[in-house]
């Protein structure tokens, strides 16, 4: 029982540098900026969620035997809440997305892919 709690407790720690709460920027900027600069806008934030899990990830790697030891939590395990509050807040942008009003019910992928497609037609 102790050991789902402690779970519990470095999922919520690990979402706070994962997520660094980008769907509340989001929802935000859907009224500020134009379709086209949200869609970039969106990208923006996947990248940088996905670059913010990728270097959570890498301190869960070089500290987890000592995390390990320290909080009573199987080394997978700690890995399992890096990945797991990865999802989480891509669900959690798709939730905002729709939440704001985007038509598409992929609005996500459909959003960060506007988004990439215009970056690589602007190089």
């Amino acid at each position: 029982y102790g050991v789902v709690a402690m779970f519990t407790i470095v999922l919520t720690l690990t979402n706070a540098f994962v997520g660094l709460s980008i769907q509340g920027s989001i929802n935000v900027n859907f009224f500020k900026l134009s379709p086209q600069k949200f869609s970039e806008y969106v990208t923006s934030c996947l990248v940088l969620l996905f670059i913010s899990a990728f270097f959570v990830l890498c301190f869960v790697g070089v500290f987890g035997f000592w995390l390990e030891a320290f909080l009573g939590i199987p080394y997978k395990w700690l890995l399992i809440a890096v990945i797991a509050s990865l999802f989480q807040f891509l669900n959690k942008i798709g939730i905002s997305l729709k939440k704001t009003g985007t038509k598409s019910p992929l609005s996500l992928f459909t959003a960060s892919l506007t988004g990439a497609e215009t970056k690589r037609e602007l190089m």
